[in-house]
């Protein structure tokens, strides 16, 4: 009789960070998987718009990018995200604050989120996929 296959229990934070600061910055993806969701959270509830919290997740992301090597507990990689996301949603709406008012800016357009014609697509989901490859790219 056949065995089941082994089942692979997915890496911890710490062995992800482990193997990032070894140079596979292709790990970057599984992080980006694993925690998008947790960072949209925090992105989002100091944002409240979701252009906002998307540029905070990028930002978070890039950010982590460039100072793995300051996070000092790897098995705390999400928090330490989390961390930043928060960090960089207030920047963001302060951004928002020093902009001219609303009335000021009435001459613009609102952007509809409706699904595009042609591909179906709203626009949150266009940048989520370009937030995406960004950060693929970034790490190759």
């Amino acid at each position: 009789m056949p065995s089941d296959p082994p089942v692979h229990e997915p890496a911890s934070d710490a062995t992800l960070v482990a193997r990032i600061r070894n140079g596979e910055t292709a790990v970057w993806a599984e992080v980006f998987d694993r925690h998008r969701e947790s960072v949209w959270a925090v992105a989002i509830s100091v944002t409240r718009r979701s252009a906002d919290a998307e540029d905070a997740v990028q930002n978070t992301f890039l950010g982590a990018v460039e100072r793995i090597d300051q996070l000092r507990d790897p098995e705390r990689l999400r928090a330490w995200l989390c961390s930043i996301a928060r960090s960089r949603a207030i920047d963001t709406v302060r951004g928002r604050r020093e902009t001219p008012a609303s009335s000021q800016m009435d001459w613009l357009e609102p952007v509809a989120d409706e699904p595009d014609p042609d591909t179906g697509l709203r626009r949150t989901e266009v940048v989520g996929f370009v937030v995406d490859a960004a950060v693929v790219l970034f790490l190759v």
